[in-house]
């Protein structure tokens, strides 16, 4: 009887042991992440949301998420024929990324800009598909892992004064075509097609597209990037849940911009977000880019000493949560 009782109670801590969440069970939520992507991303909130959820969810995990994202970045190294300056292109810094980071895994959020606001052509389809091939063959080569995110979708509605149907004076940023989210959802359907054992695709395309048909069946002025390209905070939030849920973390499922502003309020997200928005500034001017405009970033020891209290900052945090 007795020996019954201590295999029992041996049983049971074990499985205690094996219930605590001492990190998420994804492969692609583990080691050094770097995160990649346009002016979204550069903005950065659903990357802080991104690292709030996994904080509260596994605050002992061995975490370290790192984006620098870039304003007007494509992944098909192509832009717009009367653009002022030519548009960045991921190429030209992904060396330079992966060999100073050595990330373990890598996210990757592109399409925005590749498609140049303009009608679907074979050439842009093509050169985007270069693009995130040529990605994919480098991130692999290191024996990193890669999550690819479709783009999130272009709203006409959104950007209703600037949209044309005519091409008489040509497509570009201030003046895009009137359906181009139809081009942005190719670029979706197509990536959502890849495949590889170190590779996990997700749909934030076909996600944040349905949520704003579903919320236009009551409200008919329904927005979740009030320009029409860039998401406001509960379109963050959205990317963020999605992400999470393809991972296999789960993630509140309230209405959208209220749990945003709810999380983007809390002393834990401010602090995730500062130190998100330290290590993201310094580590983009670290490792350069060619956009014509030039932000600033502390340097790199700088910046993770800094990133480092932070840390501790917001482990206090968790405690008291």
């Amino acid at each position: 009887m007795k020996t019954t009782r201590n295999l029992l109670i041996i049983v049971l801590l074990f499985l205690f042991a094996c219930s605590t969440d001492h990190g998420p069970e994804s492969k692609f939520l583990r080691g050094r992440i770097l995160i990649l992507g346009d002016s979204i991303t550069h903005t950065g909130i659903f990357v802080s949301f991104l690292e709030y959820e996994l904080a509260r969810k596994f605050p002992e995990a061995e975490m370290d998420i790192i984006a620098i994202g870039l304003s007007s970045e494509t992944a098909s190294c192509q832009t717009e024929s009367d653009r002022e300056f030519p548009r960045p292109c991921v190429h030209e810094r992904l060396d330079s990324a992966l060999e100073k980071l050595k990330p373990d895994v890598v996210f990757s959020c592109y399409g925005m800009n590749d498609g140049l606001y303009t009608t679907q052509s074979p050439e842009n389809m093509q050169a985007y598909q270069n693009g995130i091939t040529k990605l994919m063959e480098k991130v692999f080569a290191t024996g990193a892992k890669l999550v690819l995110l479709t783009p999130p979708p272009f709203d006409p509605l959104a950007a209703k004064e600037k949209v044309t149907c005519s091409d008489s004076a040509g497509y570009n940023y201030f003046h895009p075509y009137c359906h181009y989210d139809s081009v942005l959802a190719d670029y979706a359907n197509w990536t959502m097609t890849l495949k590889n054992s170190n590779l996990v695709t997700i749909d934030l395309n076909a996600e944040m597209t349905g949520f704003i048909r579903e919320q236009r069946k009551t409200d008919s002025t329904f927005v979740l990037s009030p320009d029409g390209v860039h998401p406001d905070s509960a379109g963050h939030w959205l990317m963020a849940r999605t992400i999470l849920n393809a991972l296999g973390v789960d993630s509140e499922s309230g209405d959208i911009a209220t749990v945003a502003a709810e999380k983007s309020c809390t002393p834990l997200f401010k602090k995730i977000d500062e130190r998100r928005t330290i290590l993201s500034d310094a580590w983009r001017v670290a490792i350069g880019h060619t956009h014509q405009r030039k932000w600033e970033g502390l340097p790199v020891d700088e910046a993770n000493r800094k990133a480092t209290a932070l840390r501790s900052e917001i482990r206090a945090l968790l405690r008291t949560e």
